[in-house]
C-alpha cells in the first residue's frame, strides 16, 4: 500500500499538563474558639456579622478554578491586617499565592469601605472640643 499523506492530513494532539488544586486549611473549624479570635483578631461573631454585610461585594461570578469563597477572602484580609505579616507569609498559611493575598486585601477593604463605614464609623459632633481634650491630655496641640 502507497499512501501518500501531506501535512495538512496529520491531526496535531497537544496534552496538557494536568492542574493540581491544592487544599485549602478551613478555619470553620476553629470558628467558636479563643483560637480564631487570635488568629484573626476579631471573635467569630464579628467577623459573621462583617462577611454578612460584604458577601455579595465578595462573590466570584464563576466557580472555575476553584475561587476563593467569601468566607476565605475575609479570614485572609483579616489575618494580613491583624498581623501585619509579609504576604509570602499569609500566602504559605492560606495555601494561595502574593498575588491572590494583595487581591484579597484590596477587594475586602473596598467592600468594607462601601458598606459598613459610613454605618460603623461616626465622628464627634465636636471635634474642637476633641482636639482641646487630647491637647491637655497629652500635650500634643492640633491632634
Amino acid at each position: 500500500m502507497d499512501e501518500e499523506h501531506s501535512s495538512s492530513d496529520e491531526e496535531v494532539i497537544i496534552l496538557r499538563k494536568p492542574r493540581y488544586f491544592r487544599n485549602r486549611i478551613s478555619y470553620n473549624v476553629i470558628q467558636e474558639t479563643y483560637d480564631f479570635t487570635i488568629r484573626f483578631r476579631l471573635n467569630f461573631q464579628i467577623s459573621s456579622f462583617i462577611l454578612e454585610r460584604i458577601d455579595a461585594h465578595l462573590e466570584h461570578p464563576t466557580h472555575r478554578n476553584l475561587a476563593l469563597i467569601p468566607h476565605q477572602q475575609l479570614q485572609i484580609a483579616l489575618h494580613w491586617l491583624g498581623t501585619g505579616a509579609q504576604y509570602h507569609s499569609i500566602s504559605d498559611i492560606h495555601d494561595v499565592s502574593k498575588t491572590t493575598i494583595s487581591k484579597v486585601v484590596h477587594k475586602v477593604v473596598n467592600a468594607v469601605e462601601a458598606t459598613l463605614v459610613d454605618e460603623l464609623v461616626c465622628w464627634p459632633d465636636d471635634v474642637g472640643d476633641v482636639v482641646n481634650d487630647f491637647s491637655k491630655l497629652a500635650v500634643m496641640p492640633l491632634v
